[in-house]
C-alpha cells in the first residue's frame, strides 16, 4: 500500500468515526452520552502517517451509551443505568479487505453500570485476542469473558466511582467475533436496546456503510476462517487456523 492510498484509507476510518458519533447524537438524548472519546480517536487517526509501515489503530476510553431495556437486568429498579465502552487496537491496512485477521493487537470491554438506594451495582465483559501458546488453558484466539470493572475501566476508577460487590470469573472464555467501535455499538444496541433502536440505524446511509465496511472485513473473514475447517478449497481466505478460534474444533 503506498503513501497515498494509505492516507486515503485513514480518511476513511476517520470519516466512519464521525458518521458514528453523528449517529449517536441523533439516537440519544445527548445529555445521556459521552461521545468525545470519539473525537479523540479521530483526532489520533489524523496524526497517523504512513512512515514505511501501514500500521494503523486507536483507542476509546470510557465512551458513555445509556441503556434502554432493563428487563433482563436484576435489580430492575436500577437508576441511570448506563454502559461504558473502552477499547484499543492496532492493526495492518494491508490486510484490510483481504480475507485475514486485520488485528496485530486487540482489546474491547463494556461494562454496565447503576445506582439502586445508594448501593453502586456493575458487570463488565471483555473481548480480547490471547494466543496465550505458553497457557495449559483453551483460549479462543478472540473471546469475551467476564472482566472486573477496575481494571478494564480507568475513566470511571478516575472518578472515584464505587464499584461495590461482585463475583469476578475468569472462565468461560467463549469464542467471540473482534468488533471495532462500530461493530460495538451494534453489539450494545442489540442486547441493551429494544429492536427498533438497531433497526432505525439502517436507514442512516453514513452509519450502514461504515458497518458494512466493518463488517465485511472483521466478521467476515472471522466466520469464514472456522467455516475452512469444513471448507479447505476457498482459495481467497488467507487465514485459515480454525481450532484458534474455536479450540473445541478437531
Amino acid at each position: 500500500m503506498v503513501l497515498k492510498d494509505f492516507r486515503k484509507f485513514i480518511e476513511a476510518r476517520s470519516e466512519e468515526l464521525s458518521w458514528v458519533k453523528s449517529t449517536l447524537q441523533n439516537l440519544f438524548d445527548n445529555s445521556l452520552l459521552r461521545l468525545d472519546p470519539i473525537d479523540e480517536a479521530i483526532k489520533h487517526l489524523s496524526k497517523t502517517t504512513s512512515a514505511g509501515n501501514t500500521i494503523w489503530g486507536y483507542e476509546i476510553k470510557g465512551l458513555i451509551l445509556p441503556v434502554h431495556n432493563i428487563r433482563h437486568i436484576c435489580p430492575q429498579e436500577l437508576n441511570m443505568v448506563r454502559l461504558v465502552i473502552d477499547m484499543s487496537f492496532t492493526a495492518n491496512a494491508a490486510l484490510w479487505d483481504g480475507m485475514n485477521d486485520p488485528f496485530l493487537t486487540y482489546g474491547f470491554s463494556m461494562t454496565l453500570f447503576g445506582e439502586l438506594e445508594g448501593e453502586k451495582y456493575s458487570l463488565c465483559w471483555h473481548i480480547d485476542k490471547d494466543e496465550a501458546p505458553m497457557s495449559d488453558e483453551f483460549h479462543p484466539l478472540y473471546h469475551i469473558h467476564y472482566s472486573n470493572g477496575k481494571e478494564h475501566l480507568p475513566v470511571c476508577r478516575d472518578y472515584k466511582y464505587d464499584w461495590g460487590s461482585a463475583i469476578y470469573l475468569d472462565v468461560p472464555r467463549l469464542m467471540h467475533y473482534p468488533v471495532d467501535l462500530i461493530l460495538g455499538i451494534g453489539l450494545c444496541l442489540t442486547n441493551f436496546h429494544p429492536k427498533k433502536r438497531f433497526e432505525s440505524l439502517k436507514s442512516q446511509v453514513g452509519f450502514i456503510r461504515a458497518y458494512r465496511e466493518a463488517q465485511n472485513n472483521i466478521m467476515k473473514p472471522y466466520y469464514f476462517n472456522i467455516v475452512s475447517q469444513w471448507d479447505k478449497n476457498n482459495r481467497s481466505l488467507k487465514w485459515k487456523t480454525p481450532s484458534k478460534l474455536c479450540p473445541q474444533l478437531v
